[in-house]
C-alpha cells in the first residue's frame, strides 16, 4: 500500500481544513512547505491543524520524498538536469550567447543532481 492509501482518511480530512484535494504526493509537498513555513514564523495555522498533526504530515511527505529517490522517481529533478544537459551542450558547442544560466534550486532539484552523482539518501 501506498503512504496515499494507508492514510487516505486523513488526507481527505486535511484536504478539507486546507482547501487542497490532496490527491497527489505534489499537493502534499506543498500543504507540508506551507504549514512549516507557518510555524517557523509563528503564524497561525488554518483550523484543524495542530502541531501533532503538521509533524504528521511532514514526516509523510519525507517518506514519499525518500521513496521516491530511492526509487529514481523524480520527474521535476530530472527536467531540471535535462535542461541543465542541454545548456551545457550548446555552450560546449558554442551554440548561445549566453554567459551564465540561473535555475532556482527546491527540494528536487537538489535530490536530482545527488542521485545524478550517485550519493545515497536515507532521510530526507
Amino acid at each position: 500500500k501506498t503512504i496515499q492509501e494507508e492514510h487516505k482518511g486523513e488526507l481527505t480530512q486535511w484536504g478539507k481544513w486546507s482547501g487542497l484535494s490532496l490527491d497527489n504526493a505534489s499537493q502534499l509537498d506543498c500543504l507540508a512547505d506551507n504549514l512549516a513555513y507557518k510555524i517557523k514564523y509563528h503564524l497561525q495555522l488554518p483550523v484543524g491543524f495542530d502541531q501533532k498533526t503538521v509533524a504528521k504530515i511532514n514526516e509523510m511527505d519525507e517518506s514519499i520524498i525518500v521513496n521516491d529517490f530511492q526509487q529514481n522517481h523524480f520527474p521535476n529533478g530530472d527536467n531540471y538536469l535535462l535542461t541543465t544537459q542541454t545548456y551545457f551542450m550548446e555552450a560546449i558547442h558554442h551554440q548561445t550567447k549566453l554567459k551564465y544560466v540561473l535555475f532556482v534550486g527546491h527540494d528536487s532539484t537538489l535530490l536530482s543532481v545527488m542521485r545524478a552523482l550517485d550519493v545515497p539518501i536515507q532521510h530526507y
